[in-house]
């Protein structure tokens, strides 16, 4: 679909234009188009009559075939935060400057990327660096303006501010991948986030995924009804937040189980980070109306190597059943030995290290 068969149309229009959602390798929302059809955008800049370009709503920019530049309308000099007359003659570069979205580098050649734009458009919206030092995202394109001879006598490029749909997009990515009670990582995100840690697992490494089932959790729904519940697992998320590192991932699995994947982290150190989180849980007393209750949790961990691969689901379900070991025994902390799992997936007897 060429950029000059549409135009990007105003909020008002959104709800009756067909919306494009570009996704990058995660499967998460990347750019959000919504387009409406328009005519083709001529290939020569004099066709378009000034008063047209002033009530442009996108920014416009015209530079000759030495890449300086021409003409820019209001909206463009709103966006870059500069006057035509400051503008008029100097090099692009010196006008538009831009910043890759996806790594933050800096584009050399801001024509050049804006006319690949145009035929390959971009998952991740370039940021516009003002001279202000705000950086603004925009989507851009730039097509060649061919004069009488057929020959190119420069180039248009046209953008656009980005801002409310990149506010849009993180508020949807935000909800496809967190918990709607605890604002924790959902399930989803979780899996995904582990079978990215598994595919890129190197020799050496170490790693470590809890899982965590609530103890009495049924007896505060039960005696103080379910709206006890969902502060209780709030309260919950906050104890194991305050606990966990900035790196590690932390998520809600469903009902009262709760699941950290802990990167770079010997067995011995795992057990530790679990005996803390169990402690400080144990040491955490959740009221309401009147009632108090004690919280506990137990916890099992399945560690994470190069000596032995496995996939995401064989992970969960190992740290699952030490946490049923652990819950069974009132042990607390277990890790089942990788040897066992067929006969505790069998009868329920787990080998384990308890803590």
């Amino acid at each position: 679909m060429k950029a000059s068969r549409w135009r990007h149309c105003s909020p008002r229009e959104h709800c009756n234009s067909p919306r494009v959602e570009k996704h990058d390798m995660n499967g998460t929302i990347s750019k959000l188009v919504y387009l409406a059809p328009t005519a083709p955008l001529p290939d020569n800049a004099a066709a378009l009559p000034a008063r047209v370009l002033e009530a442009l709503p996108d920014a416009v920019i015209v530079v000759d075939g030495t890449d300086r530049i021409q003409l820019l309308n209001r909206a463009a000099e709103r966006l870059l935060g500069r006057s035509y007359i400051q503008a008029r003659g100097g090099p692009l570069s010196g006008c538009l400057m831009l910043k890759n979205g996806a790594d933050g580098s800096l584009i050399l050649a801001p024509l050049a990327h804006l006319l690949a734009c145009d035929a390959h458009p971009a998952v991740d919206y370039d940021l516009l660096v003002r001279p202000d030092g705000r950086e603004i995202p925009i989507e851009g394109v730039a097509k060649p303006l061919l004069g009488s001879s057929g020959k190119s006598a420069g180039s248009i490029i046209l953008f656009r501010d980005a801002t409310t749909i990149c506010a849009t997009i993180r508020k949807l990515n935000e909800r496809a991948t967190r918990d709607d009670l605890t604002r924790l990582v959902n399930r989803g995100e979780f899996e995904r986030r582990l079978t990215c840690r598994l595919g890129r697992l190197r020799t050496g490494e170490m790693h470590a995924l809890l899982y965590m089932d609530l103890d009495g959790f049924k007896t505060i729904n039960d005696a103080a009804g379910h709206a006890a519940g969902d502060a209780a697992l709030r309260l919950v998320a906050k104890v194991f937040q305050a606990t966990v590192r900035e790196r590690d991932t932390l998520a809600r699995l469903g009902g009262d189980e709760f699941a950290l994947l802990l990167e770079h982290c010997p067995a011995e150190l795992a057990l530790h980070h679990a005996a803390e989180l169990k402690a400080t849980l144990a040491g955490t007393e959740f009221r309401w109306n009147g009632h108090r209750f004690q919280l506990g949790v137990s916890i099992g961990v399945a560690m994470i190597s190069d000596r032995e691969r496995r996939t995401t689901g064989e992970l969960l379900m190992e740290a699952d059943l030490a946490c049923y070991a652990a819950k069974r025994d009132n042990s607390g902390v277990q890790t089942l030995h990788r040897q066992m799992l067929k006969k505790v997936e069998h009868d329920h007897i787990p080998a384990v290290h308890t803590l």
